[in-house]
């Protein structure tokens, strides 16, 4: 093959490398140029052939070039360019143009060749910065690292960025990767790390980072590991910041947590409150005739003790259905405007005696606190719920038990990770925080201890904290537990402010049992006890009662009856028809009719579907003759 077809041949070729490339002869004649040399040089397409190579350096320059040559042509092994970078071509407009040279021998069909490479300076300078500032960009920490030792020779700008250390602080201390891992995680990753790499296989690990202003910072580390002689030789690695991940990850599992919790509450508060309320019809029927059987008794016979005893165990059950209507949330309650700071330093006395001897109660009561809307009985069972649990975690040996109150802004941050956080809004709000330095709690007591009946006390029934949860629920607030075993523990309540004045301190108002009037009054009732002893103490207080199994039957007795039912008492919870739409159809054949509504559920739930609409009075389930005889008075009298 002759040469100009070789020549034509390695054309085509040179014309696709990235960088310019001459092919020049003994004499210095520039024999092939491709496409880059001619355009870095300011030439057009063939133009650069047959010129000498000297035209494209400096004066100064070419009898160094020359000499060059003429050593490589002599002895090519032994040439060096270290400061080729340094020379400077000469463009065809007479401008000066920084390039790096290479130069290597090439023999073409006998002839002898210098293949010289040039390569533009600022082409190159350009493409380091390009790849720098790539290299900054990326969302993590570039780094190279000895793989015997693992020292960092190379860190990207990043570094100091994410973490506030200098990239000098990584290079001169061989340890300061390990150093500034957090030590939860250190001895895990740096093991993981050092065995992958002895065994030359790339790898991926995660761990934390404490950053220089004290930050936990998240990193999943990718390393590469390349190899000399077989052995590793160095590591090439991205520190990628995964702390919005893992707080997210954070964020999803707590989430799914409550989500679980709150259906596990919603499934155990509707048991809960659905066995409360048929409880209570029971219970209707137990004080009820109990409290008819002690007005037939005559006052010297010996039974009435025994009554008396039926009375009693019928009300500690009922106070066990109040209990679990509370963890319901729909327990018994009257809203009140209430100062919890009076409402605490009342219940004092009471709070000590009900405690362990061995514990002192510490009061820390923030002055000019804006009021509470609740009802006062409840916030009672919730502060002599927290404090007998607090002696019951000290276990009658001596601790402090600690009771706070105070106003908080929470926000959304505030509010996270707290019970029943999803249901509270953002806003000012009441703390109660009752605290001990008893025994503390392991994480599996604290994700049951406001289940119903869980308990660890021999003697408890697992309902103080169900019903303290339930108090708080139904009263839109939230509470946080923070406890561990042997750090005692503390729960905080938040109650949301209300601006309503304070409501005035009045006596209670005994009721006076016996009848009040007389007249019609009809009983509207699914249950069959609740109808009969209700009818035996409206007849026993001097009313006629006549009583209906439902809501159908209530509306067609009323109906037979028209104007002559001074009261009706109404079931809120019946079959066929309900108590709201059998409340509508009475007001519809008599606007003025006085209705009670009876439920075992508190009177906000039970009534929240007849705001406006005129009910007389509140009856709640069970009740005896005196409470019976009380809702007669006020509604007849209003």
């Amino acid at each position: 093959m002759d040469l100009e077809t070789r020549l034509t041949q390695l054309a085509d070729v040179a014309d696709m490398l990235p960088t310019g490339f001459l092919l020049v002869d003994s004499s210095g004649i520039v024999a092939l140029a491709n496409r880059r040399a001619t355009e870095s040089l300011g030439y057009s397409p063939g133009e650069l052939r047959g010129l000498s190579v000297d035209r494209f350096v400096p004066a100064p320059l070419r009898p160094r070039l020359a000499g060059l040559r003429a050593q490589y042509m002599e002895h090519p092994a032994e040439l060096r360019l270290d400061d080729a970078a340094h020379l400077t071509a000469t463009r065809k407009d007479g401008s000066e143009l920084p390039v790096e040279i290479g130069l290597s021998p090439l023999d073409l069909e006998g002839e002898s060749f210098v293949a010289v490479q040039l390569t533009d300076v600022s082409v190159v300078e350009s493409t380091r910065t390009a790849v720098a500032s790539l290299v900054d960009s990326i969302d993590g920490v570039v780094f190279t690292a000895d793989a015997q030792v693992f020292r960092i020779d190379y860190i990207s700008r990043r570094a100091e960025e994410l973490l506030g250390y200098p990239a000098s602080a990584w290079i001169e201390d061989a340890g300061f990767w390990a150093a500034h891992i957090h030590e939860d995680d250190r001895e895990q990753a740096t093991s993981y790390c050092m065995s992958e790499t002895r065994a030359c296989r790339d790898h991926a690990f995660e761990y934390r980072m404490i950053a220089a202003d004290g930050r936990v910072i998240w990193f999943r580390d990718f390393v590469r590991v390349t190899l000399k002689d077989g052995v590793p030789h160095q590591l090439h690695g991205v520190m990628v910041d995964i702390t919005d991940l893992k707080q997210a990850e954070e964020d999803s599992r707590r989430l799914g947590e409550q989500v679980q919790a709150a259906q596990k509450m919603a499934s155990l508060a509707v048991l809960a409150g659905g066995i409360a309320h048929d409880f209570n019809n029971l219970l209707v029927g137990i004080l009820g005739n109990a409290a008819l059987i002690l007005d037939d008794l005559p006052r010297e016979s010996p039974i009435r003790d025994r009554v008396r005893g039926i009375q009693t165990a019928a009300r500690r059950a009922a106070d066990l259905t109040h209990q679990m209507l509370a963890y319901s949330g729909k327990g018994k309650f009257r809203s009140e405007s209430l100062d919890l700071n009076r409402l605490i330093k009342e219940m004092a006395s009471l709070l000590e005696a009900a405690i362990s001897k061995a514990a002192l109660v510490k009061y820390e009561l923030a002055p000019g606190l804006p009021p509470l809307l609740a009802d006062p009985t409840q916030i009672r069972q919730v502060i002599m719920n927290l404090l007998t649990n607090a002696s019951d975690a000290i276990e009658g040996l001596s601790g402090i038990i600690t009771v706070t109150t105070g106003l908080v802004d929470a926000d959304r941050g505030y509010l996270a990770g707290m019970y029943l956080d999803q249901e509270t809004p953002p806003g000012r709000y009441l703390s109660l925080e009752v605290c001990d330095t008893g025994s503390g709690m392991d994480a599996a007591t604290q994700a049951r201890m406001f289940d119903p009946f869980f308990t660890t006390k021999f003697a408890g029934r697992g309902l103080g904290l169900a019903a303290t949860l339930g108090i708080v629920r139904g009263h839109s607030g939230t509470l946080r537990v923070d406890s561990r075993p042997g750090r005692g523990t503390s729960i905080k309540v938040l109650w949301p402010v209300t601006d309503q004045p304070l409501t005035p301190v009045e006596a209670e108002r005994q009721a006076a049992p016996g009848p009040v009037r007389t007249g019609a009054v009809l009983v509207i009732d699914d249950d069959e006890t609740v109808c009969t002893v209700l009818k035996r103490t409206l007849e026993r207080l001097g009313f006629e009662a006549v009583v209906a199994g439902d809501g159908r039957q209530g509306i067609a007795a009323f109906k037979r009856r028209h104007g002559e039912f001074r009261v009706v008492f109404l079931d809120l919870t019946m079959p066929h028809l309900d108590g709201e739409a059998t409340f509508r159809e009475l007001r519809l054949l008599d606007p003025d009719c006085r209705v009670v509504l009876m439920s075992g559920y508190n009177e906000r739930e039970a009534t929240s579907h007849f705001g406006g609409k005129g009910l007389a009075g509140f009856l709640h389930k069970p009740f005896d003759t005196a409470m019976v005889s009380e809702v007669l008075r006020e509604t007849l009298d209003t």
